[in-house]
Formats: structure tokens, sequence, C-alpha cells
């Protein structure tokens, strides 16, 4: 059985060949936290994010400018809040 040193190293060298919700998952279960708290979004689009916060929250106060919500290029929900779900 690897150690958690080569099952860490592994998790880590994975993340340009597999897609970033896959190698983030992997990773969290390495380190012992799994959490059935996830939220697919449409094609992890960020677009899908603000629309999920805007509908579930739509007090929130997320600022664009100061997330760089520009340059996002996907957005996952590992761990969402009960509130968004």
């Amino acid at each position: 059985m690897p150690d958690l040193k080569d099952t860490l190293t592994s998790d880590l060298q994975a993340f340009p060949g597999q897609p970033l919700r896959e190698s983030s998952l992997s990773l969290l279960r390495t380190l012992g936290y799994h959490s059935d708290k996830n939220v697919a979004l449409d094609g992890s689009s960020p677009q899908a994010f603000l629309d999920l916060l805007t509908q579930s929250k739509p007090d929130a106060n997320f600022d664009q400018s100061t997330t760089l919500f520009s340059h996002w290029t996907s957005a996952d929900l590992l761990n969402a809040p009960a509130a968004l779900l």
C-alpha cells in the first residue's frame, strides 16, 4: 500500500491531465476529506456559478471585480454551503 506522501505526489501530478474537479476531489479524499455537498455546475461555467449564487442568495454581495471574475475559466463547488444546495 502506498504511503501518504506517494499518494499525494501522484494526486498532484495528475492535475494537468485530469479535469480540475476530479483532480481536486481526489486530492481531498487522499487528505481524508469527503463531502457529498458537491454541486456540478453546467459545464463548470463561471456564469453558472454566478447564476446559482444570485438565485439562491439574491442579497449576496459578490464583487466581480474583487474576485477577478472576468478571469475565471471554470467554477466548481466542492463543498457547497447548504444554502446553495
